[in-house]
């Protein structure tokens, strides 16, 4: 069997674990291999770790159904003490192989993985098909979520001057 680290699925294959969100009006769903992603990122450079030889590539799912490629490196903005503490709690910055305009910030936490893309296609968001689900993921364009959007607003009393 081959292996991969993402893979297209249908949607209705997916059981619900959890709470899921609103699903955007148009999406992919992808199935992750987490063994994988796992031994990809623990050999991800440490910020701006220079001496580190191993560039760490991984591939994201777009929401058209393809993959593109990012170099990755650790870039956290927690103090060492509380990483050393939850060494779980790790983040990382992507930069684009494919479209080297494209940027990414991703993470692999206990709840699931999580990616944010910027690109000059749009802003794609990555996130767990369901709550508790750390294999099942969706890929979308942010404007195509289904998010009630609400303005930011000031409480009335707060505009008044001290």
């Amino acid at each position: 069997m081959e292996e991969f680290l993402w893979r297209e699925i249908d949607p209705t294959a997916v059981k619900l674990l959890g709470r899921q969100s609103t699903l955007p009006s148009e999406f992919k769903t992808f199935e992750l291999n987490t063994r994988m992603m796992h031994a990809l990122l623990a050999n991800a450079a440490k910020g701006d770790d220079v001496a580190h030889q191993n560039v760490t590539e991984i591939e994201l799912p777009l929401p058209e159904g393809v993959l593109t490629k990012y170099r990755v490196k650790e870039s956290s903005s927690m103090q060492k003490a509380l990483l050393e503490k939850y060494p779980q709690l790790r983040t990382y910055s992507g930069q684009g192989i494919d479209d080297a305009s494209s940027t990414a910030k991703i993470d692999f936490m206990p709840g699931g993985f999580h990616g944010y893309i910027l690109s000059t296609k749009g802003s794609v968001i990555i996130q767990p098909f369901s709550e508790g689900d750390t294999v099942h993921y969706i890929s979308y364009y942010k404007q195509f979520s289904t998010e009630e959007k609400k303005a930011f607003e000031l409480p009335a009393d707060s505009l008044k001057k001290h």
